[in-house]
């Protein structure tokens, strides 16, 4: 693996492969494309040009290119850049440290009811269906904290970008 910078956004790649294909996971451009257009004198909207909207005046016709593919399916890897500057810029802070804490204290019950059922069962009373009943609300209470926190997450990831959206879209009316 080697660094590779995108000569169309500056972005660096500290884990790029090298292959023939690889592309800025930022803006998508293929490095070797880029390369050779740059090559080849072929005019390159660079970053600054794609913030603004509008595309750099050349005096050569560009020739038409194929939009990198976009791929929507889990890899396993981290999040999109685009979510992780989101969320490292939120605009809700408190709400998003109260969502942390309400996912902490969902496992915190999920784990007491699974301690519980472990307790009861070995109690005088007990019996295994204590522990089932046990293990089956502690799996109930986390899938539930689970998925309330992917909701709200989503919801605050939505407000987020929504204001960015509105932001940028007032800047370029007002450029």
């Amino acid at each position: 693996m080697s660094e590779e910078t995108c000569l169309k956004c500056g972005h660096v790649n500290p884990a790029a492969t090298g292959s023939e294909t690889e592309a800025c996971p930022l803006c998508g451009a293929i490095y070797a494309r880029v390369k050779a257009a740059m090559a080849s004198g072929q005019p390159v909207r660079t970053a600054k040009a794609a913030d603004s909207g509008f595309p750099e005046r050349s005096s050569a016709p560009a020739a038409p290119t194929k939009p990198p593919p976009k791929v929507h399916q889990y890899t396993g890897r981290a999040p999109d850049p685009y979510i992780v500057r989101l969320r490292d810029g939120t605009l809700y802070p408190a709400f998003r440290t109260v969502v942390r804490l309400g996912l902490f204290f969902g496992y915190l019950v999920a784990a007491g009811c699974l301690i519980g059922g472990f307790v009861t069962m070995f109690g005088r009373d007990g019996t295994f269906y204590h522990l089932l009943i046990g293990a089956g609300t502690g799996a109930l209470v986390f899938l539930l904290t689970r998925i309330w926190f992917e909701l709200t997450v989503m919801i605050v990831d939505i407000a987020d970008a929504s204001v960015r959206t509105a932001e940028n879209s007032e800047q370029r009316a007002t450029s």
